[in-house]
């Protein structure tokens, strides 16, 4: 496990109910691994794990992109246990009241990318700086990007002092949580959603970010890049581990998601609990893995470049 705070609270969740559900008696033991952004905690499943599903993880979802896009061949062959829910992200700049009748999203981002846009990121490997490094590429020379911000509330800070007009990159979950009752999303309108494939967006009339360019390879980035969405808190075994090991621990995760006192918990930390099946994961690991050649060099070019200072 990684000692990230969603993922902390979710790991403890599992911790604490999990055993119930599968009617043991000893007590599931939790293990922070940090290092290199899953890749030792990922290492240590494959290479050393028993095969009984007797070990699971949960790694941050910007692991699982930057396997594949690592250049080193290495695939996603984990079994999929199943994740608390499906996220999706948005390109969103600051709500304002205006006179009149309100413009759509897809008219907001015509009348944006006429001038120059200056999007605020996070750092080269966080998702607000490769869906906006995506956007530029489909619109050239319409598009600054500073990085450097340190969380949501700095950036949505500069978005208010007016240094920046665009925030890519951050869940629909996160910013519903930030904005609280009656702020929607923290008081952002969305331009752009990048949802995974097979997901009902929530947000009614934001046009996909698959739509915003025409070119083939540049629509696949742009999927490969909201799988983030649906693999950012995934409990998976090691790979080879037997379907018998992993159907009892699938209907204890279930079951476990859709306790009463469980949800109370979870709504206290502001997660979401809606099961993702590990089919629909499994699913998501073997697209990821068999992303063309055009999309994978298109996206190892954005993971890349260096952020300005």
């Amino acid at each position: 496990m990684l000692p990230q705070p969603a993922l902390d609270h979710f790991a403890r969740l599992l911790q604490r109910h999990l055993g119930k559900f599968l009617q043991i008696e000893e007590p599931v033991r939790l293990r922070h691994m940090p290092g290199g952004g899953g890749v030792q905690a990922a290492a240590w499943l494959e290479r050393s794990a028993p095969r009984d599903a007797s070990t699971l993880a949960i790694l941050p979802g910007p692991f699982y992109r930057n396997r594949i896009l690592s250049g080193q061949g290495q695939s996603l062959r984990f079994r999929a246990i199943g994740a608390r829910s499906a996220d999706e992200f948005v390109c969103a700049v600051l709500s304002r009241p205006e006179r009149g009748q309100p413009l759509q999203p897809d008219a907001i981002l015509r009348n944006l990318i006429k001038q120059t846009v200056i999007a605020g990121a996070a750092t080269a490997a966080h998702a607000s700086w490769l869906q906006a490094r995506l956007i530029e590429r489909a619109a050239p020379g319409s598009l600054r990007i500073i990085p450097g911000y340190r969380d949501f509330n700095d950036a949505v800070r500069a978005l208010q002092r007016e240094e920046i007009t665009l925030l890519c990159g951050w869940s629909v979950e996160a910013l519903r949580a930030r904005g609280g009752a009656g702020q929607g999303l923290a008081g952002l309108t969305p331009l752009l959603r990048f949802t995974p494939p097979g997901m009902t967006s929530s947000l009614t009339g934001v046009p996909s970010a698959e739509l915003f360019s025409a070119d083939p390879s540049w629509r696949e980035a742009a999927q490969f890049l909201a799988y983030e969405g649906l693999l950012g808190s995934v409990l998976i075994a090691p790979p080879g581990t037997p379907e018998e090991a992993l159907a009892p621990l699938r209907e204890a995760f279930v079951r476990t998601l859709r306790d009463a006192q469980v949800r109370r918990e979870a709504s206290r930390r502001s997660l979401a609990l809606d099961p993702v099946s590990p089919a629909r994961i499994e699913t998501a690991f073997a697209a990821m893995n068999a992303v063309s050649a055009p999309a994978r060099k298109l996206l190892q070019e954005i993971a890349a470049r260096q952020a300005p200072r």
